[in-house]
């Protein structure tokens, strides 16, 4: 039997990713609420704390990798969007209750060794587009989410001392567009929803009020990668 070459055999079937940080938990769970997301999350230990991962965008054949540090796990991730502030519990079961209805109940899949290869100098093939507004921005969001039956998304971070608000979905063509909108100021918020009313935009950190459509903002520690490329 031939020898395998020292070095060689760690790098077979690596998953090549960037990781971008997210500022909470709950973060994690928003950016697994939409129709094509993975239900499970990731656990990979480092140290005496956990990462948790769910995988999010691919751009360039490089996964986006969106996690939250935690110091302790259990068997399933529960996120409860309903509450009035939402809330995330670690639980080693699932046993049906009605205060559980329509919570995400997300096993948690901790893996004996790291499957991911950080890729150092990513090259993006993709296209960095500002919007003229915010307000067209999100209202073209909150349009799409309306009729298109999936809950828009968006990311929101900080760069330079602007905060800015980014997303794969407007112009949608397999990870190759990211439109983004600067923000009128810092504020870190959960939710934006439009109020037809009176024609206004609104920040909010609960989805309690079912007559709004909702779009998702995950909030960042860091910008994209490739953002700050082509900037």
């Amino acid at each position: 039997m031939a020898k395998r070459k020292a070095g060689k055999s760690n790098k077979a079937g690596k998953i090549d990713v960037i990781f971008i940080k997210l500022n909470s938990l709950v973060d994690l769970a928003r950016q697994m609420m939409g129709s094509n997301s993975l239900k499970h999350v990731t656990a990979i230990k480092e140290g005496s704390a956990y990462k948790l991962i769910s995988a999010g965008e691919r751009v360039s054949n490089i996964q986006i990798m969106y996690y939250a540090a935690i110091e302790k796990i259990g068997k399933f991730f529960i996120y409860n969007v309903n509450a009035p502030e939402e809330s995330i519990e670690m639980r080693d079961s699932i046993e049906g209750s009605i205060s559980d209805y329509n919570t995400l109940k997300a096993p948690i899949l901790e893996l004996s060794e790291n499957p991911f290869r950080v890729v150092k100098r990513p090259r993006f093939d993709i296209q960095v587009i500002e919007a003229s507004d915010f307000e067209s921005f999100v209202k073209s969001l909150i349009s799409d989410s309306q009729y298109g039956g999936v809950s828009a998304k968006a990311y929101a971070f900080e760069y330079k001392g602007t905060r800015y608000i980014g997303s794969f979905e407007l112009l949608r063509d397999s990870g190759k567009i990211f439109t983004y909108a600067k923000m009128k100021d810092s504020k870190v918020f959960n939710y934006l929803r439009y109020n037809y009313t009176n024609d206004k935009i609104e920040e909010t950190n609960t989805v309690t009020e079912k007559a709004y459509t909702y779009v998702r903002v995950i909030n960042l520690s860091e910008p994209f990668p490739f953002f700050i490329e082509k900037r």
